[in-house]
This record gives structure tokens, C-alpha cells and sequence, in this order.
């Protein structure tokens, strides 16, 4: 069966179960670990995920997906938080981080830097800005090996 084709159903199958429950559906990725195929579900919410969270949409979706049976080969179903340092691939994940400090690599310098650290203000299909030290700058997506939230463990 074609992976797209089953992320595809399975997203929406799941998403207004996920809304249902005040989660965003944020992706749904189904692979082959193995010898094990395994449909991945990553949700978020504001105030971030819980294990409760992912077990309640976990047990929820499997009963409709048993009942709707989009898979016919047998699967493993797990339920995630997002993780902090998932790379920003889509628009809804640029949509959702607009205005957090983002870590971006290049695949060639800029301002002679291949890392840049920033705010996101904004994206379109095919560029971002950042803010970086007040300066406005923009990013064009095909320059970029890797987008993620920016983590800082200092503490200040």
C-alpha cells in the first residue's frame, strides 16, 4: 500500500478526533522500522503534551481506525509529542512558531555562517525571516539543510 496514500487517509481520520480533544493533528508519518511497519501521530497544544494526552488519542483513534480498517497489514500505532528538536518542516509548523528563536543550517554561508540563530517573523512557500541581532533577514527554504526551534539551556 502506497505510505502516502495511508498518511493521507489516516490524517483525516484522526485530525478531528485529535481537535476533538483540543490537540493539533501536526503529522502523520507511517514507515517501515524493520520488520514492523508503524503509524506515527504527533499532536501538540499550547500548554505542551502530556503521556495522558497521547494515550487518550491513541485509544480513541485505534477504535476508529479498527472500525474504518485504512490499513490492511498489521501496524503499530504510537502517539507523540512534537519533541523539541524535530526539524520545522511545513507551513503549520513555521505557522506555529512564528515569533520563537529558531536554529537554522545552511547548506552555504551567509553573512559568512553556515548556523544562524533568530526569530521567525514570518515564512512563504518558499522563504523565511528571521530576525537575527535586529536585522531583517531573508532565508530562501531550498538554502536551509535543517529549521528547529532554538533551545537554551542557560538559563538567565
Amino acid at each position: 500500500m502506497n505510505l502516502n496514500r495511508v498518511e493521507t487517509l489516516v490524517f483525516e481520520i484522526a485530525e478531528p478526533i485529535a481537535s476533538s480533544l483540543g490537540y493539533e493533528l501536526c503529522e502523520c508519518e507511517y514507515k517501515k522500522e524493520g520488520q514492523n511497519k508503524i503509524l506515527y501521530l504527533y499532536i501538540d497544544k499550547p500548554d505542551g503534551i502530556t503521556h495522558d494526552d497521547c494515550e487518550a488519542l491513541s485509544r480513541k483513534v485505534e477504535l476508529i481506525l479498527d472500525e474504518k480498517d485504512p490499513i490492511p497489514e498489521q501496524y503499530y500505532l504510537c502517539v507523540s509529542s512534537l519533541g523539541l528538536n524535530r526539524p520545522l518542516k511545513t507551513p503549520r509548523d513555521f505557522e506555529r512558531n512564528l515569533g520563537k528563536k529558531v536554529d537554522i543550517k545552511l547548506y552555504t554561508k551567509l553573512d559568512d555562517k553556515k548556523e544562524l540563530t533568530g526569530v521567525l517573523t514570518g515564512y512563504t512557500k518558499s522563504t523565511l525571516s528571521v530576525d537575527i541581532d535586529n536585522k531583517e533577514k531573508v532565508i530562501e527554504l531550498k538554502d536551509t539543510a535543517k529549521i528547529s526551534i532554538h533551545l537554551d539551556f542557560g538559563g538567565s
